[in-house]
């Protein structure tokens, strides 16, 4: 009988959304984890995706990153992301008040 090889087996793919209130970062950091640059100027997202390969619990895996829109008029697209993700990053901005309470 001869036995199968198992080939390399893929890695796992997390999908990690981030969300939070237009304005906040959630794309500054986010493109700061993917491309370890930071962005200092605004420009409103509708919705970007990212990928990067790293380790979680010392085993190499795919996470998918969603950033998110933060604007209001983009509200009804919030309901999709909260059943694809797997991993929440919820970004506030501490200065404003408003926005965390």
């Amino acid at each position: 009988m001869v036995g199968v090889e198992n080939g390399p087996r893929a890695a796992p793919c997390f999908r990690l959304v981030v969300v939070g209130g237009g304005g906040v970062g959630k794309s500054a950091l986010t493109i700061q984890f993917i491309q370890q640059y930071f962005v200092t100027d605004y420009d409103p997202t509708i919705e970007d995706s990212y990928t990067k390969q790293c380790f979680i619990d010392e085993d190499i895996c795919k996470l998918e990153v969603l950033d998110t829109a933060g604007q209001e008029e983009f509200s009804t697209m919030r309901e999709q992301y909260l059943r694809t993700g797997e991993g929440f990053l919820l970004v506030y901005a501490v200065t404003d008040r408003n926005r965390y309470l």
